[in-house]
């Protein structure tokens, strides 16, 4: 077993893995159509306010579909694989961005004011889709451990 045949079979293995199972994940959380590809998402990135930015990324560190993005494509090494962890990690802070936002927006809210339904309406619906992608926690992580088993068996066969 060569060292760089055992590389080269484990980043067609990442790129595929995350091709194949995450970014779907992702797509499903984002509520989008599992025909979006990982380009288009990251042409349609527009400016982001800072302080609402850093809030969304402080978020979704915590996300397992996010450190297994970054991980997985890393272990790739490839720019198909780096495209799709860009897109995962967008649509994740993109979610985390607008509840950011809706809750600024509530919390600007003078005391004593009645809170508007459609701030309220905005929050509810960003609440739901950071809790799409938090219920993915489970799911990423066993099919990371299918990931990992076919690295072993890959690695094993070489």
């Amino acid at each position: 077993m060569r060292a760089d045949e055992t590389v080269r079979a484990v980043g067609t293995l990442c790129t595929s893995w995350l091709a194949d199972v995450l970014f779907p994940l992702a797509l499903r959380a984002a509520a989008l159509p599992p025909a979006t590809t990982a380009a288009e998402i990251l042409a349609r990135r527009e400016p982001r306010i800072p302080c609402y930015d850093m809030e969304a990324v402080d978020r979704c560190e915590g996300l397992t579909i996010v450190a297994t993005a970054i991980f997985v494509a890393y272990m790739a090494d490839d720019e198909g694989a780096r495209i799709a962890r860009d897109a995962i990690v967008h649509l994740a802070t993109e979610a985390a961005y607008e509840f950011a936002i809706a809750m600024d927006l509530i919390a600007d809210v003078p005391a004593g004011c009645g809170i508007p339904s459609d701030f309220v309406a905005r929050e509810e619906a960003a609440d739901e889709a950071c809790a799409r992608w938090t219920a993915l926690d489970g799911p990423v992580a066993e099919e990371m451990m299918l990931l990992v088993r076919s690295l072993a068996d890959t690695v094993g066969e070489l």
